[in-house]
């Protein structure tokens, strides 16, 4: 078992916990390598995060990945090789619920009224060279501050490399409503 925090890995919660098994074999050539972990816990802002699991595994330079995290409100699948080009891609799939902790993980003053719903789906590829996503938020709820924004449809931005674009959609709280576009 070993701390999440003790990874290296930036903003991880100070009590969750993996649990890792691993088992290789094979050349570099033709590696049989495999992982499997167990995420238990974790509280972030006083927000408890849940359990998940991953798997992944490499044979014959190919790579998969599927994991299930956030006491499964969020499921990864992804694949890639180990070729001169290094493509992959993933599948991120939000389910409904509260995703406050990616809002006050970035804010240094965070509001005690802080919500964040999301229900939605990421689709991601590329290789050495390129990258492209497309994000689908079907569902966005953020309240702070006394006032609540929700979209009125679907909210889709996509990137490709560095350039990134957002399709118009409005933003409604009560009686007002404000537009984003851009490309």
């Amino acid at each position: 078992k070993i701390f999440l925090k003790d990874t290296g890995l930036p903003h991880m919660p100070a009590d969750a916990v993996i649990s890792l098994q691993t088992e290789g074999h094979g050349t570099f050539d033709d590696p049989a390598i495999t992982l499997n972990a167990k995420v238990i816990g974790g509280t972030l802002r006083g927000i408890n995060l849940g359990g998940g699991t991953i798997n992944a595994a490499i044979r014959n330079r190919d790579i998969s990945l599927n994991a299930a995290l956030l006491n499964e409100r969020v499921k990864v699948k992804g694949t890639g090789r180990f070729d001169d080009n290094l493509t992959w891609s993933g599948d991120i799939s939000l389910q409904p619920g509260r995703y406050d902790f990616l809002v006050s993980s970035f804010l240094k003053d965070v509001p005690e009224d802080l919500q964040l719903n999301l229900d939605g789906h990421i689709q991601m590829k590329g290789d050495r060279r390129t990258i492209s996503a497309a994000a689908d938020i079907s569902h966005l709820t953020l309240s702070l501050f006394g006032q609540t924004f929700s979209n009125d449809s679907p909210i889709k931005l996509l990137m490709q490399d560095r350039k990134l674009s957002l399709t118009a959609v409005t933003f409604k709280s009560g009686t007002t409503s404000f537009r984003l576009q851009g490309g």
